[in-house]
């Protein structure tokens, strides 16, 4: 066992703990202190997430540490995976709690771009409170979320470092020093919502986790386009082009900028998307993490449902825009049409019915 290690600062990232460790260690070498925590000098400490813990928490001895501290509080994981269902959550976690090479890769780590967070990045108001406060500025993880441009509590823009996180660079550690270079900074003021799309990004990072399913967003951001003209009344047909050009506009600069295959992707697809993606037209829409995470109450959701299909669209098609199946949709509808046209509820739509 070590005979010490640095208590993490509050939203500081587990790589940039292991670099305050190898600072007061005054160990000749990174991999002389990779070794001691890991177990092997082998080892790359990934910057979003933590490596393999269990040869690393019997190593320190911060007892009160515990791996699942050390991955919601202070990795990128809980961000990452905020969408996943909750099968996928479980296998993620397993694979960040090993230290999994794959794991960057699994929970979508490497979909990012090339405006993302490449470049260890501060908050310049940060970087002066954190060294008043402790003596030493640190990373924060809440900067190196992929895309974040603005700082949330202090709404400036972020600034770049010179250290750049381009491929996997074994046995390289770069602590946040209080000379470290920052690059200029745009020289106008965040909008409202770059501030609001930021804002965002924390609670997506921040806010309470749990295993459960999380991946009904789609249906409500797809409820939240046909609401605001972006998409047909059935959900079948969205107006990607046109959506991309509404949030690009709304974002601004300094912001990256959407396609419309991405908004497809985010709003129609099976395929696995960015959560910057899901969370950058979800702030446009105006939805919250918690409208995200949180379906309509149910009454409201049969009463639309309901209407919809009074009004003549076929359950295929009300199946699409809920993220259901057909069946689903008859037993919710069935019961409430015969009651109301009991003499046509056993005839009108009768194909439909059945169908389903």
């Amino acid at each position: 066992m070590i005979p010490f290690f640095p208590a993490p600062y509050p939203d500081e990232l587990w790589y940039s703990v292991i670099c305050r460790y190898h600072i007061r260690s005054g160990n000749p070498s990174v991999k002389y202190s990779i070794r001691e925590l890991y177990g092997a000098n082998h080892i790359n400490v990934p910057v979003e997430l933590c490596g393999a813990l269990s040869s690393l928490l019997e190593a320190i001895p911060a007892k009160a540490l515990t791996a699942k501290d050390i991955i919601m509080q202070h990795t990128l994981y809980p961000y990452y995976t905020r969408f996943f269902s909750n099968n996928r959550k479980k296998s993620a976690y397993m694979l960040a709690l090993n230290g999994n090479r794959h794991a960057g890769q699994h929970i979508g780590i490497y979909q990012s771009s090339s405006m993302d967070a490449r470049r260890l990045r501060y908050c310049p108001q940060c970087f002066d409170e954190d060294i008043a406060t402790y003596g030493e500025p640190y990373w924060h993880r809440l900067h190196q979320i992929p895309g974040i441009a603005v700082c949330p509590r202090h709404g400036c823009w972020l600034a770049d470092t010179e250290i750049t996180l381009t491929g996997h660079r074994h046995n390289l550690l770069f602590p946040a020093l209080p000379d470290c270079h920052l690059l200029p900074t745009p020289d106008t003021t965040p909008t409202t919502a770059q501030k609001t799309f930021a804002a965002l990004m924390q609670d997506a990072l921040t806010a309470p986790y749990d295993f459960c399913d999380s991946s009904g967003y789609r249906a409500i951001i797809k409820r939240a386009l046909r609401n605001r003209g972006y998409a047909s009344v059935t959900g079948g047909r969205i107006y990607a082009a046109r959506i991309a050009e509404a949030v690009n506009a709304f974002y601004g600069n300094n912001v990256e900028s959407v396609d419309s295959k991405e908004v497809y992707g985010v709003a129609s697809s099976n395929r696995t998307v960015s959560v910057r993606k899901i969370l950058q037209l979800a702030c446009f829409l105006g939805l919250s993490l918690s409208d995200l995470l949180s379906p309509p109450p149910e009454d409201n959701t049969l009463a639309e449902i309901r209407e919809m299909y009074q009004q003549g669209i076929s359950m295929y098609h009300i199946a699409q825009l809920y993220g259901t199946d057909r069946k689903t949709i008859a037993r919710w509808v069935k019961p409430y049409f015969n009651l109301m046209h009991p003499v046509r509820g056993a005839t009108q739509r009768k194909s439909d019915l059945k169908g389903a």
